[in-house]
């Protein structure tokens, strides 16, 4: 079986991102897992630790870093607008 190609391997990381904060925001921490996670996008979930070889955590932490890094641009440019 062929590798997948390095678009199909970030479209599966991207996927599952998704899919954890659709679950995180469904059923909090505890409702996220790495076979929720995997059924949900429709891969093994080996697949998904080849992604995020340590797990759920991983994958909650990128999504939180995520957050905090969108919220600072937003807050950045809400300063910036008030300010001037």
């Amino acid at each position: 079986m062929p590798r997948p190609r390095r678009e199909d391997a970030q479209d599966t990381r991207q996927l599952a991102l998704g899919a954890a904060l659709v679950l995180l925001h469904q059923y909090g921490y505890l409702g996220v897992s790495m076979d929720a996670v995997a059924k949900a996008i429709g891969v093994r979930k080996a697949s998904l630790y080849h992604h995020f070889p340590s797990g759920k955590e991983q994958m909650i932490l990128e999504i939180a870093e995520r957050a905090i890094a969108e919220d600072r641009v937003g807050i950045a440019s809400a300063i910036k607008a008030h300010t001037t």
